[in-house]
């Protein structure tokens, strides 16, 4: 069976990347994973210039405005070097518009005036989330600095989509992280564990939640200082599990200082 590779026209526009569909002789055609160029427009010894405050539309307008207080809270401690603050409304019926502020003040007043709105959401719970173009929007975007960037995502809503591997080679090559954020009680959607896998490929963190609980992990998103001292820390992990395949188990930490390299990424 012959196999040639064609250009994706509608990947290539997106996310700066380049895709081909790969089409044997009976014309089905399936796509490749997306490779895209290492952006250099940072080094890892920079803190981080711009983050992203995204929300579901699902979510009330009191979830999100107490998430993005915690956040707020303890913005003296977060370890970024601010520059551009974004923030977004998703899964509604309107376009994606990505608000860049560069004072708090601003932010502020752009968030309440742009809660969630239910009359204005998806009536239908087999609608998906629209979070991926939302990503894909970010970093695209031609105001804000998108390297070494931090993505926080309060997501409701699952996406329908699988298949994360595009969108984790894009953010990968840009060295940003994403932390989500997710109800325990979605509003719809089919695909819970897509966001948890962008989160943890991407070097970030997923979190569960009880909607009125996203103010309490909200405040940790960023990072808050806790110091190690000079002892011999251990750590022990109780859980249950039933099911036969291995899994890995990983403790992140991070840091307030920049590193002078890359940390990994971990499929």
């Amino acid at each position: 069976m012959g196999i040639k590779a064609v250009p994706n026209a509608a990947a290539a526009g997106r996310g700066r990347g380049r895709g081909y569909f790969a089409v044997d002789q009976s014309g089905r055609s399936f796509e490749n994973k997306l490779s895209y160029p290492d952006d250099t427009s940072c080094n890892p010894t920079v803190l981080p210039q711009s983050v992203l405050f995204a929300y579901s539309n699902d979510l009330s307008p009191q979830t999100v405005s107490d998430a993005f207080l915690a956040l707020e809270t303890l913005r003296n401690n977060w370890c970024v070097e601010l520059s551009w603050f974004g923030s977004v409304r998703f899964d509604f019926t309107g376009n994606i518009d990505i608000v860049f502020n560069s004072g708090f003040e601003d932010i502020n007043s752009t968030i309440l005036n742009n809660l969630p709105n239910p009359n204005q959401g998806f009536q239908n719970s087999s609608i998906g989330s629209n979070v991926f173009d939302v990503i894909e929007k970010f970093f695209s975007n031609t105001q804000a600095t998108v390297c070494g960037s931090i993505i926080v995502i309060l997501l409701k809503r699952y996406p329908n989509e699988s298949d994360t591997s595009r969108l984790v080679s894009l953010i990968r090559s840009h060295h940003a992280f994403v932390h989500v954020i997710t109800s325990t009680t979605p509003s719809g959607g089919s695909q819970p564990k897509a966001m948890y896998s962008v989160a943890s490929k991407t070097n970030g963190m997923g979190a569960f939640e009880c909607d009125e609980n996203f103010r309490v992990a909200g405040g940790t998103y960023i990072a808050i200082l806790g110091y190690f001292y000079q002892f011999n820390y251990s750590m022990s992990l109780d859980y249950n599990y039933s099911g036969q395949d291995v899994q890995n188990l990983q403790i992140r930490i991070y840091a307030d200082d920049p590193l002078n390299n890359w940390l990994p990424y971990s499929d």
